[in-house]
């Protein structure tokens, strides 16, 4: 059977941010809607 849903990719860009990326990830990961993928 076909996905209806197309497939979402998230593109976290940073630099010198590390700190910020625990909840960059948290936020995607939250999301209900589904497939994504994070880059």
């Amino acid at each position: 059977m076909k996905n209806s849903h197309p497939l979402i990719s998230v593109i976290i860009p940073t630099w010198n941010s590390a700190r910020f990326l625990p909840q960059a990830l948290d936020s995607v990961f939250a999301q209900q809607y589904e497939p994504c993928e994070v880059i």
